[in-house]
């Protein structure tokens, strides 16, 4: 009977889990399990992001979406525009990704965020407060300091008895030039006083569809059970070969047998073991002569006898 040697036999089986790993591996991906990322849409807009962090507003607030229909979106975002009387500062809308920057009075924050706050899939809000020492520069204390530097130039000319033409020209310049920059600081008042008193808000909604939301971990999970089946099925398949390929070969030799050809395992005598084989050995004995003899009381021979056992 056609039998295999041990080694022969881990090796057969090192074989056919070594191809069932590589095929499993291959079709699964799985060697890309900590590699493979998600491609996602980004919202790619330095310019709204310019005006946002360049304004002088001492609350800002960022909302940021996502949304699988930017059109829906945008439609209650402009609703809440039009309610309010807001006109956004900066606004931009792509495929994939709308954004824009908008104020409106504080007193109306409650109302305002409460609606956009509603809107849906709000994934994540980030409120910025402004470095209270930024706006700690008392401005009209700078324009009392100008407009006591602007009496003191008038009363010069008004008592200009004994100053030159040219003097009083310089004075009258540097008049000019005060009430200028007298002019700049209250014009900055009125910008700091809006600022303070209005909220900016940015509003980023990104597109994305329903296959994007799958996360990482669910993927890998995925890529694992895929390589289990796959690695099952490889294994499954090379038994039943491995099975269909021994009950051929022995039945190769049963015909072979029947046929009269001998082979060279059949026509041997077997393994050979020190000199002897291994078929002579276990499953042949030779018959061996034995001698009986027969004596008397006295230990006289009797008798002689040689058998076969």
């Amino acid at each position: 009977m056609f039998r295999l040697r041990k080694s022969t036999k881990y090796i057969i089986i090192i074989v056919i889990i070594g191809v069932a790993v590589y095929f499993a591996a291959r079709l699964s991906d799985i060697q890309n399990i900590f590699s493979h990322k998600i491609t996602v849409s980004k919202i790619d807009d330095i310019r709204a992001e310019t005006v946002f962090e360049n304004a002088g507003n001492d609350k800002k607030i960022k909302l940021l979406y996502t949304t699988p229909n930017l059109k829906e979106f945008n439609f209650a975002l402009q609703n809440i525009y039009g309610k309010y009387g807001i006109n956004p500062q900066y606004a931009n809308d792509t495929q994939s990704y709308y954004v824009s920057v908008f104020d409106f009075p504080d007193s109306l924050s409650d109302k305002i965020m409460t609606e956009l706050r509603g809107l849906e899939r709000l994934n994540q809000e980030f409120l910025d407060s402004a470095d209270p020492e930024k706006f700690k520069i008392n401005i009209e204390d700078h324009i009392k300091n100008k407009e006591r530097v602007k009496r003191t130039l008038e009363n010069k000319i008004d008592n200009a008895v004994l100053l030159t033409e040219d003097r009083i020209t310089k004075y009258n310049e540097n008049l000019t030039n005060i009430q200028l920059e007298i002019d700049s600081l209250r014009n900055q008042q009125k910008i700091f006083n809006s600022l303070v008193d209005n909220k900016l808000v940015y509003v980023a909604s990104l597109y994305q569809d329903n296959s994007q939301q799958i996360t990482l971990r669910t993927r890998r999970i995925n890529m694992v059970k895929n390589f289990l089946l796959y690695f099952l099925i490889f294994l499954i398949i090379s038994i039943l070969l491995l099975i269909v390929a021994n009950y051929f070969v022995i039945m190769l030799f049963k015909l072979m047998q029947l046929l009269g050809i001998k082979t060279s395992r059949s026509s041997s005598g077997g393994y050979s073991y020190g000199g002897n084989s291994y078929k002579s050995r276990y499953y042949y004995r030779r018959p061996k002569k034995v001698k009986k003899i027969y004596k008397d009381e006295d230990g006289n021979v009797i008798k002689q006898k040689v058998t076969k056992e």
